[in-house]
């Protein structure tokens, strides 16, 4: 039997649920028998720092290292990497989203290899090479054998950098093991029975079959797959036994592409009399009258939809596909149907002009009536492997950006950030200022975050109080608070973090309400 042990680096971001892409691979590794170890350093109560999360990975005396890898966390796993090899010789697999976009970084960074696409077949047949047993071919150190070994990078013994050929895409997404979520301290996550929601994240579909161009999926692919109804449903029957758990996510790229699926996942969860909330982010073409209809039925609460932009230019410019119509259609029908809305918008695209922007600001007001909830912040970020920024990062020179060394006083965590950013706007992305915006942007995207603001703040308000008048005050006594909280931050950023602080601790009380 092999000693795993997986990790998520420590960081000031905080994972606000166990990472689904450990809890697959954790879940591979059980069932091929293995004894499996998890530590996700940035969850919401853990109180790591590298060395003591390096201590306790040491003291597990692992085989075996797999590392996940996230463009935001990229400088705090290579950081996480140097300390382990300083105190382990064993082998450290790194996987996720920013290594198989980059896989030669992470192998820079002191990675041993690294695992691209989909890493449940791959962690496996790792295991049986590192183990002796490997059944695609005579067990070797060198790097004969892992060449057979599909979807790796490594070095060979001169140095080089091999690249493996792909691995197909998994087209039964039936055959995985529901996500290993109590290989996770769950102290880390649960203090209150709210809490319990932390566990209720889930895929039920993998890939995204559309190509905006400020979006990477290279992990899924662009081919899309589902799971059956039934193997849905069988996991959330799981997660209620094992945690509590009444409320869902489902993370898809768009849950609804596949309607009929859909309806047999909400004519599942109605038939077995399943008392759970539940949310999902789609597509805005992806839904119909009957559709919401059906999920409102079922207990769907909430609905996040993208839509970018309230210019037509401009989403056919990021191959949306999508009109402002029908993103005002979509919102009305859900609005109609008895299901929050959430939606998201983003600014500062290379090619905007004030007037571009102003149009998004003027659309988010006409909707803002069918619309619970606009995500704040949503300053174009520049993804690696993405088009955009492959067309823009030499003219604006932002290439690496995500391997820039910053203060922590730089960074926003959830739990460590100003009121008015919490509420209005994160403004980590016009802060770094990729696209070298002119100060008539800056100005429109700073009024476009006002607007959004004031928005929320009801929704925040309810939160404290049914009373709609009530709410009405409790209103303007946030935003009072919110603007104290911006000119605070102005004169003393660390300030305004102090301040600020017992009233985010209220917000996270009535968090899962």
């Amino acid at each position: 039997m092999s000693k795993i042990l997986l990790a998520h680096a420590v960081s000031p971001i905080v994972n606000t649920s166990p990472p689904l892409g450990l809890s697959y691979i954790g879940a591979a590794l059980e069932k091929h028998g293995c004894e499996v170890m998890i530590i996700d350093g940035s969850a919401p109560y853990a109180e790591y720092d590298i060395e003591s999360m390096v201590d306790e990975i040491a003291r597990y005396e692992p085989d075996l290292i797999g590392l996940t890898l996230t463009v935001s966390f990229a400088l705090h796993t290579y950081r996480l990497i140097y300390g382990l090899k300083k105190r382990l010789d064993v082998p450290i697999i790194v996987g996720g989203p920013h290594a198989t976009i980059l896989p030669e970084e992470p192998l820079q960074h002191g990675a041993d290899i690294v695992c691209r696409g989909e890493g449940e077949q791959c962690i496996v047949e790792l295991v049986d090479y590192f183990n002796g047993d490997n059944p695609l071919t005579p067990f070797s150190k060198g790097e004969m054998a892992l060449q057979n070994i599909l979807g790796i990078s490594y070095k060979d013994d001169l140095g080089n950098i091999v690249h493996n050929l792909p691995r197909p895409l998994l087209d039964n997404l039936d055959i995985l093991d529901f996500p290993a979520k109590h290989l996770f301290n769950k102290a880390h996550y649960f203090r209150d029975e709210s809490d319990s929601a932390r566990f209720g994240n889930m895929v039920t579909s993998r890939g995204c079959p559309y190509g905006c161009t400020y979006c990477s999926n290279e992990v899924f692919g662009r081919r899309w797959r589902s799971r059956s109804p039934e193997n849905v449903v069988a996991e959330i029957k799981r997660v209620m036994e094992m945690f509590g758990t009444r409320k869902f996510n489902l993370m898809d790229d768009a849950a609804t592409i596949d309607q009929k699926r859909i309806m047999g996942i909400c004519q599942l969860i109605i038939d077995n009399r399943l008392d759970i909330q539940w949310t999902c982010v789609t597509r805005l073409n992806a839904t119909s009258p009957e559709l919401l209809a059906k999920m409102k039925e079922a207990g769907c609460v909430n609905i996040s939809y993208g839509i970018e932009s309230g210019n037509p230019d401009t989403l056919k410019r990021i191959k949306k596909g999508l009109t402002v119509e029908q993103a005002e259609q979509a919102v009305k029908y859900t609005d109609e149907a008895g299901i929050e809305c959430s939606v998201n918008f983003m600014y500062g695209f290379p090619w905007e002009t004030p007037e571009d922007i102003c149009q998004t600001t003027e659309f988010i007001k006409k909707i803002s009536p069918y619309v619970t909830y606009i995500q704040p912040g949503g300053v174009l970020t520049p993804y690696p492997a993405t088009q955009i920024y492959n067309e823009y990062r030499e003219e604006y020179g932002f290439t690496d950006w995500w391997l820039k060394e910053r203060t922590e006083d730089s960074i926003r965590s959830e739990t460590d950030e100003p009121l008015f950013q919490r509420i209005f706007f994160d403004y980590d992305a016009i802060e770094q200022n990729w696209f070298n915006y002119p100060p008539e942007i800056i100005k429109e995207i700073m009024r476009a975050a006002d607007v959004v603001g004031r928005h929320n703040l009801l929704y925040h308000a309810k939160k404290l109080t049914s009373n709609p008048i009530l709410a009405a005050i409790v209103r303007e006594v946030i935003y009072t608070l919110v603007k104290l909280s911006r000119a605070i931050y102005r004169i003393n950023p660390q300030a305004a973090r102090v301040f600020s602080k017992p009233f985010l601790n209220i917000a996270e009380k009535y968090h899962g309400k």
